[in-house]
């Protein structure tokens, strides 16, 4: 931990820490700076600055917060090491994967469940991790689907951990971001609540181009997305590769302003 003297009485903070409870800081002070309410003129920066001394000082409480953990499915058995993905983080190692999922395996006290004693002593009781499996052969997420109109809370966060980004071409903002919402390709109930017909799209491409002109979306089972102008020029949008190296240094803002 380094700290630098600044200007006007400031300084500044450095530390280097283990990915995921750097991760999960990140949330929380977020979170809390969120909580501040769009009159607080700051901005997140500023606000998460002062959030992070409430609470070394001990004058707030902790936030709940909730680390996504991508698995390989074939790293979760044992038959592979391919990293595994913290979303919002990027690639972690596949024996970070084992100790997350199951905290106690280096000492043969491991449940399984990825959310008992280990993790409570390791990240706080605070901390909920949700593990979401993806395919070996592709590197995307596998599909979950549900009857019913709007998703689950569990099929939101699927779709948004596969997609990591707006799905309309250029777009390259979070799908966590705020202004963003899980859109049917075929809508219900001739479209199936799943996500093979859902993707994250902000309002803006949603409504004023998905909805009232003549693009024409199509959506496949693997995620893929095709969008075809009223020109007839296609243009496609493809779900994150977890496995794929290059996406490491492409990640998207975690954190974009809040709207208003």
């Amino acid at each position: 931990m380094v700290i630098t003297a600044g200007d006007d009485g400031k300084c500044e903070l450095w530390a280097l820490l283990p990915g995921v409870q750097g991760q999960q800081i990140q949330q929380a002070l977020t979170t809390l700076a969120h909580g501040l309410g769009a009159a607080d003129a700051r901005s997140m920066d500023q606000r998460r600055a002062d959030t992070l001394v409430d609470l070394l000082l001990r004058r707030t409480e902790p936030p709940e917060v909730s680390v996504q953990v991508i698995v390989p499915a074939d790293t979760l058995t044992g038959a592979s090491d391919q990293p595994g993905w913290v979303l919002g983080l990027g690639p972690i190692t596949a024996t970070e994967v084992g100790e997350l999922v199951d905290p106690g395996a280096g000492d043969g006290t491991g449940t399984g469940a990825g959310s008992g004693e280990g993790d409570a002593l390791r990240f706080g009781p605070q901390v909920t991790f949700h593990r979401l499996l993806t395919d070996p052969a592709t590197g995307t997420l596998t599909d979950l689907a549900e009857k019913r109109y709007r998703p689950s809370t569990a099929l939101d966060r699927a779709v948004r951990a596969r997609d990591v980004t707006y799905r309309f071409p250029g777009c390259r903002r979070s799908a966590n971001s705020a202004g963003t919402d899980l859109d049917p390709t075929t809508r219900w109930p001739e479209g199936p609540t799943t996500a093979a017909n859902l993707a994250v799209l902000c309002r803006h491409h949603r409504h004023r181009l998905k909805h009232t002109t003549r693009w024409n979306v199509t959506l496949d089972p693997s995620g893929v997305m095709t969008w075809t102008t009223p020109t007839g020029r296609t243009h496609q949008t493809d779900p994150w590769h977890y496995t794929c190296k290059a996406n490491n240094s492409a990640l998207p803002d975690p954190d974009p302003p809040p709207d208003g």
